[in-house]
């Protein structure tokens, strides 16, 4: 999805009128949010738990592993699900 994409969804009547299916376009910007959103909590746990001290910072790494593996799985399976759904 390009910028001229984005620009024709937003800015244009596409978004008003009910003749085009919007939902499918809308799902990478939803997947690529849910990215950075993983990537804004994973630098600021990871500097907050060494901030405390070495230990709480090694915990922390191990946290940010298991928790934002578990968190891309499930992103990854709901993008996939809106897309089949609105395929349906």
């Amino acid at each position: 999805m390009t910028l001229d994409d984005l620009k024709k969804i937003f800015l244009s009547p596409t978004l008003f009128r009910l003749e085009t299916i919007l939902s499918p376009r809308l799902v990478p910007v939803l997947y690529a949010t849910g990215l950075a959103a993983l990537l804004l909590w994973s630098v600021g746990h990871l500097f907050a738990s060494f901030g405390r001290n070495f230990g709480d910072g090694l915990w922390g790494i191990l946290e940010i592993a298991v928790y934002g593996a578990l968190f891309l799985l499930l992103l990854r399976v709901l993008c996939e699900v809106l897309l089949v759904f609105f395929k349906a």
